[in-house]
């Protein structure tokens, strides 16, 4: 019977494994391909001479050849953009070695420079790629300059927390103006970025230190002092080599992290949400004194800028993912949207007890370089989670997805919430910019 139902269908069907499926229903052939690829492929091609020449599926049999068969060439990478890269780890090392050879103090100069070792390498990096203009290579070029003229003459006093912030806020200002030169702003394509770059510098990193495994067990057995030369040298050339490396293979090999980085946002989002969970819970009946605790009230807000960094991360994979032609998964699914929200709840909630605590220490012992730069971004920070899960729950109880799966549904609301979570974390990008720019000429003045 199946024998005779294929030869029945054989002039307006595609057979594939005894299942007849018809030319004006597209949508058959796509679950199809989704549901064995491999076999489709192989079925399909075997059947092609007879489709193709078959009026009334000859243009969808050439789109399904051009589809299975097409190669995309081989991105070669040019040997002068390689070249760079390596100029730009070499003289990032040499930054670093730079106190040892010439006797300046090595705290003193790490907290003044240490923001200009790899960014503006970046930077001028993406300018040339990009085909940046003159003028605007010239102003990045000057605007840094004047960076390093300015962390030159600040007055460095040891044990005070001024220099030291402002160069943290230093990086992120070299951080945005990297984002500008890359996509003319930081924006969801440069977070995307980003998160290749994290996972790409974990590979070289794991690489590299099984590396430095097998050398440290094969040089035992020479009398050669393998510890003293990976101290002086490895260290000093090896990490900026790491960060540049990452960099350069998310920006000239995207297909080699850009489906893994989607994955980890789906797996470690529930996973940090439930780990929140549990230490709100661990917090709340134990005896953990927060408000005159400085080291938990340090671990609260380092755990709020990584839940914010993982949200952002989470955010700008996931869209990649749900534009993802190829993925069969239900990138609408209502578990994950719920994961995300509960993540930011949490992290609101947890947020909202160490702001307390840094309120309440301001108000006992007053004003600190320290207490002001950690209110205001945790203030920052909290807003922009607020706005990110308060728009995330309206489009997802308005979408109607509940723990069964599903999400939006073909009015597309799913990708409404995506589009709506997406702008608020485009816009509020420039308030960390100005707030890190106000830091680093600010907060010398007032303290």
């Amino acid at each position: 019977m199946a024998q005779e139902h294929n030869r029945t269908n054989a002039g307006d069907s595609l057979v594939l494994g005894g299942e007849g499926m018809e030319f004006h229903q597209p949508e058959q052939w796509e679950a199809m391909y989704r549901k064995d690829k491999a076999g489709f492929r192989k079925r399909f091609l075997a059947q092609y001479p007879r489709l193709v020449d078959n009026p009334e599926c000859s243009l969808l049999a050439r789109s399904w050849h051009a589809r299975l068969t097409y190669r995309p060439e081989r991105v070669r990478v040019p040997l002068q953009e390689r070249m760079v890269i390596v100029g730009a780890a070499a003289l990032s090392g040499l930054l670093l070695k730079l106190p040892e050879w010439a006797g300046f103090a090595q705290d003193e100069y790490m907290i003044r420079y240490f923001p200009f070792m790899m960014l503006p390498f970046l930077i001028a990096y993406m300018l040339w790629k990009r085909g940046a203009d003159r003028r605007t290579v010239s102003v990045n070029l000057a605007g840094i300059a004047g960076f390093v003229l300015y962390m030159s003459f600040l007055p460095y006093e040891a044990g005070s927390d001024v220099l030291p912030l402002v160069m943290m806020h230093m990086l992120l200002v070299l951080w945005f103006l990297l984002g500008s030169a890359y996509d003319r702003g930081p924006g969801l394509t440069f977070l995307r970025m980003n998160g290749d770059v994290v996972v790409a510098a974990a590979v070289l990193g794991l690489a590299g230190g099984l590396l430095t495994m097998i050398s440290f067990g094969l040089f035992s057995l020479t009398p050669i002092d393998m510890e003293q030369f990976f101290e002086s040298y490895v260290v000093f050339w090896g990490g900026p080599s790491v960060v540049l490396g990452a960099f350069f293979l998310a920006e000239t090999k995207p297909g080699l992290v850009s489906r893994v980085a989607p994955v980890i946002a789906r797996i470690f989002t529930p996973v940090a949400a439930v780990v929140l969970f549990l230490f709100l819970m661990a917090f709340l009946f134990t005896d953990v004194d927060l408000y005159s605790d400085r080291s938990v009230l340090f671990v609260f807000n380092v755990m709020l800028i990584g839940v914010m960094a993982l949200t952002l991360f989470s955010l700008a994979n996931d869209s990649q993912d749900a534009s993802d032609e190829e993925s069969g998964e239900d990138v609408d699914s209502g578990w994950f949207r719920g994961a995300q929200v509960l993540l930011i709840g949490l992290a609101i909630v947890i947020g909202s007890l160490a702001l307390s605590a840094i309120v309440y220490r301001v108000f006992q012992f007053g004003l600190t370089p320290n207490r002001t730069i950690v209110l205001g971004s945790n203030l920052l920070v909290l807003l922009h989670l607020a706005w990110i899960g308060g728009v995330m729950v309206k489009a997802l109880g308005g979408s109607g997805s509940g723990v069964d799966g599903s999400a939006g549904g073909e009015d597309g609301t799913g990708r409404d919430e995506r589009g709506g979570a997406e702008q608020v974390i485009v816009r509020f990008l420039p308030v960390y910019f100005f707030w890190a720019l106000g830091v680093v000429f600010l907060l010398p003045l007032v303290f």
